[in-house]
């Protein structure tokens, strides 16, 4: 009986370990952004200022299929002319914490500024939250030129 013991409390003992090491490597790891839509919806009205015309591309349902469009279709939006791009929702499998970070660190390569729309993804497990801390409000709109955006 006193070996089971032994085994149990080991067990039980590399499983706090291994999640406190999680949790530290999260927390000193996890790239930290916050309301990035308020930030690049700025951009691009300073950006576009002046201008009257402007294209962009919206970009829709990624999921789990990250890696497809990092290496696939960020670079052909990188090659364009595009003034922005708008992700219309559904861009991460779950709304998990790792798939936040994982999110940012692909939308960081793109050359102009991103605005992301909620879809039912990024609020599921939990990541309601994580949204509104990351992006900004659910909903929201802005003016370039002579046209509205309505999110």
């Amino acid at each position: 009986m006193n070996k089971n013991r032994r085994i149990i409390l080991s067990i039980f003992f590399v499983i706090v370990v291994v999640f406190t090491l999680l949790k530290i490597y999260v927390l000193v790891f996890e790239t930290n952004f916050q309301d990035l839509n308020v930030k690049n919806i700025n951009e691009i009205q300073n950006n576009l200022k002046s201008r009257t015309q402007f294209s962009f591309a919206v970009v829709g349902n990624v999921e789990n299929s990250i890696d497809v469009f990092d290496k696939k279709i960020l670079p052909l939006i990188n090659n364009d002319d595009f003034d922005f791009i708008i992700f219309a929702g559904d861009f991460l499998l779950d709304g998990g914490k790792d798939k936040y970070g994982a999110f940012y660190k692909t939308a960081k390569k793109l050359k102009v500024p991103v605005i992301i729309v909620v879809g039912d993804n990024e609020v599921s497990d939990f990541g309601a939250k994580r949204f509104y801390k990351h992006f900004g409000p659910y909903y929201f709109s802005f003016n370039v030129a002579d046209s509205n955006f309505i999110f």
